[in-house]
């Protein structure tokens, strides 16, 4: 199977492709530099030049391959809601429609801090499991979990 990873010199995404590559798939990556291409090279994936806020790259990259991992993701930063929006809430849905209109698989990661950082770990570690309360009031400035 041929599978395109967005964020895959990342830490999910690069796990990602270790693990599929090590199944035997093929991996197609979006990579935005030269450094990013040698390091998804020494992982076995394909790199492919783009940016996640480029909708013509991620369209290319669902049509060129069998189904897609979109990890790609700004976690921490300085930055308003409108880089956000740009780089998680944008590309997911450009890269969910393509799947959809294609008939291809989707795995769309994120990470426990989608619950809202201000709150996920009240209870201590290990207090978020497949119960904790989504319908919990995610606060207004934490834009990685608004935007998830």
């Amino acid at each position: 199977m041929k599978i395109f990873v967005t964020g895959g010199s990342g830490l999910v995404g690069s796990h990602t492709i270790r693990a599929l590559t090590a199944r035997g798939d093929q991996v197609l990556a979006l990579s935005r530099s030269t450094a990013a291409d040698a390091a998804l090279r020494e992982m076995g994936a394909e790199p492919m030049r783009g940016d996640i806020g480029e909708e013509p790259a991620l369209v290319r990259g669902v049509q060129m391959t069998d189904a897609t991992v979109h990890a790609a993701a700004v976690v921490l930063a300085r930055a308003g809601w409108a880089k956000f929006h740009a780089t998680n809430v944008a590309p997911t849905e450009t890269v969910a429609r393509v799947c959809g209109r294609g008939g291809k698989r989707l795995i769309h990661v994120s990470s426990v801090s989608a619950y809202g950082r201000a709150t996920t770990y009240d209870g201590g570690a290990g207090s978020v499991t497949e119960e904790f309360g989504i319908e919990r009031p995610i606060f207004k400035g934490d834009y990685y979990a608004r935007s998830k």
